[in-house]
Order: structure tokens, then sequence, then C-alpha cells
């Protein structure tokens, strides 16, 4: 009993340091995620936990994968939307000339920019040639 206990609070530690590595967006979606489960009927969640618990490794990571898809798709959704209408094709067509390590960088850095700093580095990126975008982009 006393190991079992031990390897959930290690468990735990690790997931909390991984929330804690999340930009603040992400903490905040997990936080409403949560909030939503919580609000649920106990016998509800309860269903959903046994559910889980009943999947194999593979049906958990399958569904953790798409979990985190949906969360991408909405973020790059909420991302396009949030740029002038005149700029989102020259936006859209430098993030595909981007590897995908670069397209990483970039959007970690959006991310944990200031909100109000956004707009000023995706402009300052777009207007880097695709040289300086590699230099930068690390």
């Amino acid at each position: 009993m006393e190991q079992r206990a031990a390897g959930t609070t290690r468990k735990n530690a690790r997931a909390l340091r991984a929330v804690q590595r999340l930009a603040p967006e992400q903490r905040e979606h997990l936080r409403k995620a949560f909030q939503r489960f919580r609000s649920l009927p106990p016998a509800e969640r309860q269903a959903l936990r046994e559910k889980f618990e009943q999947m194999s490794p593979e049906e958990r990571r399958a569904f953790v994968s798409g979990a985190h898809a949906q969360q991408r798709v909405g973020a790059l959704r909420e991302f396009i939307e949030s740029i002038p209408p005149e700029q989102r094709r020259p936006t859209r067509e430098m993030l595909r000339a981007l590897t995908p390590d670069q397209r990483h960088a970039f959007f970690r850095q959006w991310r944990t920019s200031p909100p109000e700093q956004r707009e000023a580095y995706r402009q300052q990126v777009l207007q880097m040639t695709p040289e300086q975008r590699a230099q930068t982009l690390r």
C-alpha cells in the first residue's frame, strides 16, 4: 500500500511540473476543462473515469493524442482569426514554409509573449527573409 502511495505521489509531482511548464493560455484551458469535468454529476464523472481506466494503454494514448490535436486546431484557428484578414494568407504561407521545429519555435515565442506584443512579433517574423527566420527560429 505504501509503495502504491509513493508511486501516486511521484506521478502527481510529475503532472504538476508538466502543468507548470505550460503556457498561461494552456493552463487556463486545462483549468476550464477541469471545471467542466467537476461540474458533471458525480455518477457521470465516475462513469467517465471507469471508461478511461478500462482503455488499453494504446487507446489512452490515442484519446489523449486526439484531445491534443483538437486543442492545437482550436489554437491555430484562434491565432489565424486574430490576424487582420489581409495578412492571413501571407502568414499561412510563411507558416507552411517553416520546418516543424521552426513552427514550434515561432508558436512557443508567440504564446509566451505578452498579448500586446504578439502582433508585433508575428509581423516581425513575417517580414524576415527565410534565412533570417531560420536563424531566429531555433
